[in-house]
């Protein structure tokens, strides 16, 4: 795949995307949070390996290299406990990538060889790349129906309203049971238009 032959998705594609990834993956149907880690190796037969100084030395928190089959992960990132939500949400995201832009990876090994294919694209293309494998991962980590759900039931009972209702009661309680950042769970929550739906 030539940079110019890059496919970029709408929302409603990636959503549908996400859709299929849970229910073909996903097992037991439904299960929260999303067991990412042990989708991608055992239903794809991707390792996920550490690799020390990543970020620090490339700017990488991981990447794909489909020519060995891993996805490589800053040592920081799976090895701190702090840093848990994080690797998740960058998990999901290079699987996203590997959904989306394989035939863009399938000959990469090294963090050499994924930089040049990297450099090869265009700010734009990189850009919309990211932005299609983020909104990926978090409909892959937090599927829409299940989120809307959970985030109804926390809004019950309460008296808070607007943003302190989302910001105090339910953003944190969907960050702690889909196991995400409250950054990311955020923005889950202004893709599918709660705000307007929950008060």
């Amino acid at each position: 795949m030539a940079p110019s032959d890059i496919r970029f998705f709408t929302s409603a594609e990636l959503e549908l995307a996400a859709s299929f990834f849970l229910e073909e993956y996903n097992k037991p149907q439904n299960l929260i949070p999303v067991e990412i880690d042990l989708i991608i190796e055992r239903e794809f037969d991707i390792r996920v390996l550490d690799f020390g100084g990543l970020q620090e030395f490339h700017g990488l928190e991981a990447y794909l290299a489909l020519g060995c089959h891993t996805i490589y992960v800053d040592r920081n990132y799976m090895d701190l406990e702090k840093m848990e939500r994080r690797y998740r949400f960058t998990l999901a995201e290079e699987i996203a990538h590997f959904i989306l832009h394989k035939d863009l990876f399938k000959g990469v090994k090294t963090v050499e060889e994924y930089l040049k294919v990297s450099d090869e694209l265009s700010f734009g293309e990189r850009s919309r790349m990211q932005r299609d494998a983020r909104r990926l991962a978090g409909a892959i980590l937090m599927p829409a129906d299940i989120f809307e759900r959970k985030a109804r039931e926390q809004a019950v009972g309460t008296s808070l309203t607007g943003a302190s209702l989302r910001n105090i009661v339910i953003i944190p309680y969907l960050a702690n049971i889909f196991n995400v950042s409250e950054a990311t769970a955020t923005v889950r929550y202004e893709q599918l238009g709660l705000d307007s739906m929950i008060n």
